[in-house]
Protein backbone atom coordinates (compact mmCIF):
# COMPACT_ATOMS: atom_id res chain seq x y z
CA UNK A 1 0.00 0.00 0.00
CA UNK A 2 1.31 3.31 -1.07
CA UNK A 3 1.47 6.87 1.26
CA UNK A 4 -0.23 9.31 0.83
CA UNK A 5 1.79 12.37 0.30
CA UNK A 6 0.74 13.16 4.06
CA UNK A 7 2.41 9.94 5.47
CA UNK A 8 5.03 10.50 3.24
CA UNK A 9 6.46 14.19 4.38
CA UNK A 10 5.59 12.88 7.93
CA UNK A 11 7.93 9.92 7.57
CA UNK A 12 10.65 12.30 5.92
CA UNK A 13 10.16 14.62 8.69
CA UNK A 14 10.40 11.63 11.65
CA UNK A 15 13.38 10.72 9.73
CA UNK A 16 15.30 14.01 9.41
CA UNK A 17 14.26 14.02 13.31
CA UNK A 18 16.40 10.56 14.19
CA UNK A 19 19.00 11.78 11.70
CA UNK A 20 19.60 14.36 14.29
CA UNK A 21 20.36 11.77 17.16
CA UNK A 22 23.56 10.42 18.37
CA UNK A 23 24.16 6.87 16.45
CA UNK A 24 23.20 4.80 19.52
CA UNK A 25 20.00 6.21 19.90
CA UNK A 26 19.52 6.06 16.43
CA UNK A 27 20.62 2.42 16.50
CA UNK A 28 17.74 1.83 19.12
CA UNK A 29 15.20 3.49 17.41
CA UNK A 30 15.55 0.72 14.01
CA UNK A 31 15.93 -1.85 16.28
CA UNK A 32 12.63 -1.28 18.22
CA UNK A 33 11.04 -0.15 14.69
CA UNK A 34 12.48 -3.75 13.86
CA UNK A 35 10.69 -5.23 16.83
CA UNK A 36 7.37 -3.86 15.77
CA UNK A 37 7.46 -4.92 12.19
CA UNK A 38 7.56 -8.40 13.63
CA UNK A 39 4.93 -8.09 15.16
CA UNK A 40 2.74 -6.27 12.77
CA UNK A 41 3.71 -9.24 10.25
CA UNK A 42 2.62 -11.78 13.05
CA UNK A 43 -1.07 -10.68 13.17
CA UNK A 44 -3.41 -11.99 11.02
CA UNK A 45 -4.91 -8.26 10.33
CA UNK A 46 -2.78 -5.25 10.98
CA UNK A 47 -5.84 -3.51 12.77
CA UNK A 48 -5.00 -5.94 15.68
CA UNK A 49 -1.55 -4.86 15.76
CA UNK A 50 -2.66 -1.08 15.79
CA UNK A 51 -4.68 -1.93 18.42
CA UNK A 52 -2.58 -3.87 20.41
CA UNK A 53 0.13 -0.96 19.88
CA UNK A 54 -2.73 1.82 20.80
CA UNK A 55 -3.62 -0.09 24.07
CA UNK A 56 0.02 -0.73 24.73
CA UNK A 57 0.60 2.90 24.98
CA UNK A 58 -2.32 3.83 26.78
CA UNK A 59 -0.93 1.81 29.79
CA UNK A 60 2.32 2.46 29.73
CA UNK A 61 0.52 6.38 29.71
CA UNK A 62 -1.20 5.25 32.81
CA UNK A 63 1.38 3.52 34.45
CA UNK A 64 4.05 6.82 34.11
Amino acid sequence: MALSKEEETQRLILLGAISQLDEAERNEIFALKGKFLEVFKAATKPEYAFAALGLLSAEVQKDE
